[in-house]
């Protein structure tokens, strides 16, 4: 299995690139976000995102906005097929 790194991918017409977030799956009706480490391609035709988890809290109606915080076991990544991201825009 052949594996490279590069420095930004485009899905669905979005552009991701390391240190972006991005929600990647829903747990309940609250999705789960994550910081873009690094970007793979394996054997020329999967695009993974190594990424650091983080644990959403809330959504909070005065900024519109998630709140999220790092969990204390931050330090494991975790990668995920960036075809089978809930929402493409990453921030």
């Amino acid at each position: 299995m052949g594996r490279c790194h590069i420095c930004q991918i485009f899905v669905n017409g979005n552009i991701t690139q390391k240190y972006m977030i991005f929600a990647h799956l829903l747990n309940g009706n609250m999705p789960e976000f994550g910081l873009v480490k690094n970007i793979f391609v394996v054997d020329s035709r999967v695009f993974c995102f190594e990424y650091q988890p983080f644990q959403t809290i809330c959504f909070d109606r005065n900024i519109m906005a998630y709140q999220v915080e790092v969990p204390r076991s931050a330090q494991a990544t975790e990668l995920v097929d960036a075809e089978k991201l809930v929402d493409y825009t990453s921030h």
